[in-house]
């Protein structure tokens, strides 16, 4: 699956309703219906806030969660996914290796893949005195089974992954489900799921 994340440097302005968008509006040259995988950018704003927000000291820290506000746009005559705002939000539960999300049917998820790695014991549970920062589990620039799942069954275009300070992906649905699937799978008013991150590690 391609995965497309580009920085946007400041060209688009268009309009945003939301607070943080309040002193610097953005917008586009044109509003379009694109395809169903295109690339996303990430506007300065909101790169900055999450440069601020990674952790590379904490070896138990869980990983976060954002509710962000994409509007479409065109970059350069491109069609383009434009992050301008993360609203960071408080999970029901979280892990080193997890957490869950839980954001409006017009928001787009965001959550962060730690730069620690931990052992398991055998029923699944982290083991939280064997935490590291580093190891094979760090840094991992994929979604995991689970979280593609989340978007092959909600109504959501892409989401996205923060996986070091200033790295991001964004990963698509590779099915597009029939919308008698896409409601059940809707929990209460927004998408709501654990996104467990990837295990490279066997656990001792």
């Amino acid at each position: 699956m391609r995965t497309v994340i580009l920085a946007l440097l400041g060209l688009l302005t268009l309009s945003c309703a939301a607070p943080s968008c309040a002193q610097a509006p953005l917008t586009a040259r044109a509003v379009v219906v694109v395809p169903r995988e295109v690339p996303v950018y990430i506007t300065d704003r909101v790169r900055l806030q999450m440069n601020l927000a990674w952790d590379t000291r904490n070896p138990q820290q869980p990983e976060r969660a954002y509710c962000v506000v994409t509007r479409l746009g065109v970059v350069r005559g491109d069609s383009v996914y434009i992050a301008v705002a993360a609203y960071r939000i408080v999970p029901a539960g979280d892990d080193p290796y997890w957490v869950d999300v839980d954001c409006g049917p017009e928001q787009t998820i965001l959550h962060t893949h730690t730069p620690t790695t931990c052992d398991h014991d055998a029923t699944g549970a982290t083991l939280y005195q064997t935490c590291i920062v580093g190891g094979s589990d760090a840094y991992l620039c994929m979604p995991s089974n689970q979280d593609q799942a989340l978007i092959n069954h909600v109504r959501m275009a892409f989401a996205l992954i923060q996986c070091d300070r200033n790295a991001f992906i964004a990963y698509y649905p590779d099915v597009i489900p029939d919308s008698a699937a896409l409601d059940s799978a809707k929990v209460g008013n927004g998408n709501k799921t654990k996104t467990p991150r990837p295990v490279a590690q066997t656990p001792r």
